[in-house]
């Protein structure tokens, strides 16, 4: 992924976070006259986002915990704010996908939810105060693999963190 491509990922997402004055994805999504629903009948889906006749849906398993709720709303926010991806929901609406897998729309998914879950200001106090991954990903109520995403794209843009690896590409088929 180019740097540029990076920095659009960025900025769409930060415009949301500065337009709504909110990192709440749910919020975001209702101002974008985005349907979210909640499905209590998802084993194993995770969430997943459609469009048909001119109506943007988002689905999110309702079994899980508020902070993967969170999680999974912004991934598909991350959808939706792609002509591309809103291309291919419309080619295959309700498809079951796995949402941290390493192709191109899923990780530009993934990389727009860290920014929209994720304070850059947050992460770097964290740093400087000496706290690990794991618990700034238990700080911050997110998978240590989406803040790992976030830390290699500010690395990518500048930003004096790294990654200390690669995140596990099947990270959201946690049970």
């Amino acid at each position: 992924m180019t740097l540029f491509e990076r920095n659009a990922i960025y900025y769409a997402a930060m415009e949301l976070v500065h337009k709504y004055v909110t990192r709440n994805p749910f919020v975001i999504c209702t101002n974008l006259g985005i349907h979210v629903y909640e499905r209590n009948d998802f084993e194993k889906i995770k969430g997943m986002y459609s469009v048909g006749n001119r109506r943007r849906n988002i689905f999110v398993n309702g079994n899980m915990l508020e902070e993967e709720k969170w999680m999974s709303c912004g991934h598909e926010l991350g959808h939706d704010s792609y002509p591309r991806h809103r291309k291919l929901a419309r080619k295959c609406p309700m498809k079951d996908t796995s949402f941290f897998i390493r192709n191109t729309t899923e990780y530009e998914a993934n990389l727009f939810a860290s920014h929209i879950l994720l304070d850059e200001d947050t992460i770097l106090t964290h740093a400087a105060e000496g706290l690990e991954l794991d618990q700034m990903a238990a700080i911050m109520n997110v998978y240590r693999e989406l803040l790992l995403i976030k830390l290699e794209d500010m690395n990518q843009r500048g930003y004096p963190v790294r990654a200390a690896y690669i995140p596990e590409t099947n990270f959201w088929k946690r049970a």
